[in-house]
């Protein structure tokens, strides 16, 4: 990327992730939840086809929580950028478009959260996650 690209691109992060009033300021010094935006900034100024997240919702309330995934959905829909997100939070796993469960470093199950649900005829995706690794077999 150009300079002036990635001038842009850190203005319209700083922007998209509310970060205008920390921007002068130490990542140590910054509160869990905007080290949190910080991070996600710094992964996705560079619009990258793919994003490998780990575990970054971790610590964040559960209102930034979702303002996260509805701006991983954005990216997908506006750049089709493919957005991979760990997570042992299983409820918020219902925002994703597609789904996989793992259990002892094993790949169980991929669909979508609905299509999960309704396979294993749970109503939550913690039961449906028990399900699934009951059915595989796996503790």
């Amino acid at each position: 990327m150009t300079g002036d690209q990635v001038t842009k691109n850190v203005d319209e992060m700083i922007e998209k992730l509310s970060l205008s009033e920390h921007q002068d300021k130490l990542a140590m010094n910054l509160s869990g939840g905007t080290q949190q935006r910080t991070a996600l900034a710094i992964d996705m100024v560079n619009n990258p086809e793919i994003a490998f997240l780990d575990e970054t919702t971790v610590g964040l309330d559960p209102v930034l929580r979702r303002e996260f995934w509805h701006y991983f959905k954005e990216l997908a829909r506006k750049q089709g950028t493919t957005i991979l997100v760990t997570t042992h939070y299983l409820n918020e796993a219902i925002w994703a478009d597609r789904m996989g469960v793992m259990r002892q470093g094993k790949l169980i199950a991929v669909d979508t959260p609905e299509n999960l649900l309704e396979r294993t005829n749970q109503k939550n995706l913690e039961d449906m996650f028990f399900s699934i690794i009951k059915e595989a077999n796996i503790a």
